[in-house]
């Protein structure tokens, strides 16, 4: 399954290294960053997505099999991670919360 992802030149980089969710979230909780949200793909593709975009990505046929699309899906993910200082001016950290506040409903935290 590597092979065909890697002949069609989609292959997970990082996927040895950060093979799923949980060591995603390790990584980051290792490097100090708090608070962190992790949005995998197959997420956006199954909940936020509209039934016409998912059609549309389908339609593409980048897959010949679910197993590729699950390794692909679960391993990629858009992570927004934070390092705020408690110092950190109010407007900021209002902005922070603003913006957390938006990733939750989307995001395993």
């Amino acid at each position: 399954m590597m092979d065909r992802l890697a002949a069609a030149n989609c292959e997970p980089l990082s996927l040895r290294r950060y093979p799923n969710i949980e060591s995603q979230r390790a990584r980051f909780l290792t490097m100090g960053y708090n608070p962190f949200y992790i949005i995998p793909l197959l997420y956006i593709f199954d909940v936020v997505l509209s039934p016409q975009d998912r059609r549309r990505v389908e339609k593409l046929e980048m897959f010949d099999e679910y197993e590729e699309w699950d390794l692909f899906t679960t391993h990629y993910a858009i992570t927004v991670a934070f390092h705020v200082k408690q110092s950190t001016d109010s407007a900021v950290r209002s902005m922070f919360d603003t913006v957390l506040h938006s990733l939750q409903r989307f995001c395993y935290a």
